[in-house]
């Protein structure tokens, strides 16, 4: 939508101490969609990609709704970095909106998973079947690819 970019572009030259920088991990965002997070080479992945880029930061917001479970590593790697998750942002809009409409149920919600080009459809199959067991079909749940 280039809101990202828009957002960033009225940083620059503006009256601020802040330095704004954006690094897309999309190595960090495949191990963590495809469960490798844990492993020690997804581990070292994640620390060669992020973790130089989030010890030279004095904060860091994790843009991807996946970086939250690389949390811990992240912060091996940058020991003194402040990490911010949005997620709790997002859920208070959620309460919002499902106030607005009376109750959740009414809410209509449809989850999309960015697993890439396919490579991780057993993943993303799985989290679907989990999805469906945990809140039945009220609420539809789609995937796509980039």
């Amino acid at each position: 939508s280039g809101r990202y970019q828009d957002m960033l572009s009225r940083w620059d030259g503006a009256s601020t101490a802040a330095n704004v920088a954006s690094l897309a991990a999309t190595q960090t965002e495949s191990i963590v969609a495809s469960l490798r997070h844990g492993t020690a080479e997804g581990r070292a992945a994640i620390v060669e990609e992020s973790g130089a880029f989030c010890a030279a930061a004095d904060t860091v917001i994790l843009g991807c709704t996946c970086f939250p479970l690389a949390l811990d590593i992240l912060q091996a790697a940058a020991p003194s970095t402040r990490f911010v998750d949005p997620a709790e942002a997002w859920y208070r809009e959620v309460q919002r909106v499902a106030a607005e409409h009376g109750s959740v149920d009414q809410v209509p919600l449809h989850v999309t998973i960015r697993a890439g080009a396919c490579a991780h459809a057993p993943t993303v199959q799985q989290v679907q079947d989990q999805w469906t067991q945990l809140f039945g079909p009220k609420m539809s749940m789609g995937s796509c690819n980039r």
